[in-house]
């Protein structure tokens, strides 16, 4: 609960952001309990920029002398087995609240951009900085406000930070249109990040 130098109450995201955990969106993780029995529940994470709760499982929750938040999942990471995997702090569904203007309008203003459709894991983030670079697996390419072409798997490469100064999210925009991803409910946002 505490690898970030963000504690609740900061202001690190714009006014507008709002980032739920909702384990009632529709998908392959809804569910009422966690991994350890623990009901979930609808909270938000940020509300108007503002860091709200963090995610506690049992063991998490006891280092901080609370009550778990209903977020210990059994999550593997790269060869782990669900059944071998420990019970880790996760998000049981993510939703971003929608913007004010559609995606298509979105991309009509923008000059030279890309669009990311999917990545190849944040295996490579460094969580103590909040810093992350991973590669584009599904992207397209913008210009002058028409989608050009699509990008060359594995070829580009995305890199930032989520707090901080070169924030992902310091002057994030969100659309009005939102993807129902089977982990979330998502808008397309737009933000400035290193692209190579």
């Amino acid at each position: 609960a505490k690898t970030t130098h963000v504690q609740c109450g900061d202001k690190i995201f714009p006014e507008h952001f709002i980032f739920y955990n909702n384990p009632e969106i529709i998908g392959w993780n809804q569910t009422p309990f966690d991994d350890e029995l623990v009901r979930t529940k609808k909270f938000p994470i940020i509300e108007n920029g503002i860091m709200k709760h963090f995610l506690y499982s049992r063991s998490s929750a006891n280092l901080q002398n609370i009550e778990p938040g209903g977020n210990g999942i059994r999550r593997p990471v790269l060869i782990e087995d669900i059944t071998d995997a420990p019970v880790r702090d996760s998000m049981i569904g993510i939703e971003i609240c929608e913007g004010k203007q559609h995606s298509r309008e979105i991309i009509s203003k923008m000059k030279n951009a890309i669009i990311v459709n999917n990545v190849l894991g944040l295996h490579g983030a460094d969580i103590s900085r909040s810093a992350f670079s991973t590669t584009i697996s599904d992207g397209f390419a913008v210009k002058n406000g028409e989608i050009i072409g699509s990008l060359k798997p594995g070829k580009w490469n995305i890199s930032g930070s989520l707090f901080g100064d070169n924030s992902l999210f310091k002057e994030v925009q969100c659309s009005q249109d939102r993807l129902l991803t089977g982990t979330g409910l998502i808008p397309y946002m737009v933000t400035s990040a290193k692209i190579c």
